[in-house]
């Protein structure tokens, strides 16, 4: 209930207490039991409402993207010659869905965030290249058509109801690491395996 709705209601309460000490108790005692009926039906409301916003997130979630993910590639390289790519996720941006990817030339270091349904430039950003990005692993296109297949065996993982949310393949200490998050309404799990063995390194609830 809002600022305004409570001070009529005490509004109302004062008007409907001068009127029951003038004709007795009745009126008030009807009054109230109508009030909370009303608060419960509010409540009752609310709480629809967000079960509903619960559902939308997880078929917004649960829905593929139009742009492929070694679509966004090529669009990546095409902007940037002579590239090497050490990040590829699969996230959000204000809540859209976004391809992030993340690689470096000989001079510099690029994030770009690509909307995954018309492949438009979300964001970009550019900054000097470090020494230590040079020691990033390189995600070729031809090793994204693996991510599938760990999404796969991280389906057969969660219970029903889970939908693929997120994921990334990044490199870590030398290593390609591939991390998946799955939600179900307000829950989420999450798996992290090694790329190249397909070991399953956590799993987080």
């Amino acid at each position: 209930m809002n600022k305004k709705n409570v001070m009529t209601a005490i509004g109302l309460g004062s008007i409907l207490l001068l009127t029951a000490c003038g004709k007795g108790g009745n009126n008030a005692s009807t009054n109230s039991t109508n009030n909370t009926a009303a608060e419960q039906t509010t409540n009752s409301n609310v709480s629809v409402n967000k079960n509903a916003t619960v559902t939308e997130t997880a078929e917004k979630a649960s829905e593929a993207p139009t742009l492929q993910k070694e679509e966004a590639y090529d669009k990546f390289v095409e902007a940037h010659k002579d590239v090497t790519i050490t990040s590829f996720e699969l996230t959000e941006e204000n809540g859209t869905p976004v391809y992030q990817i993340n690689g470096y030339d000989a001079e510099n270091e690029y994030e770009v965030k690509l909307n995954s349904e018309d492949g438009s430039v979300v964001k970009e950003e550019k900054e000097a290249l470090e020494a230590d990005d040079k020691n990033k692993q390189e995600i070729t296109k031809d090793m994204l058509a693996k991510i599938d297949e760990f999404i796969d065996k991280a389906d057969k993982e969660v219970e029903d109801g889970y939908v693929i949310n997120e994921y990334s393949l990044e490199s870590d200490n030398g290593k390609l690491i591939i991390d998946l998050e799955y939600i179900n309404g307000t829950k989420d799990v999450s798996f992290e395996y090694d790329f190249e063995s397909g070991e399953l390194l956590e799993k987080d609830m």
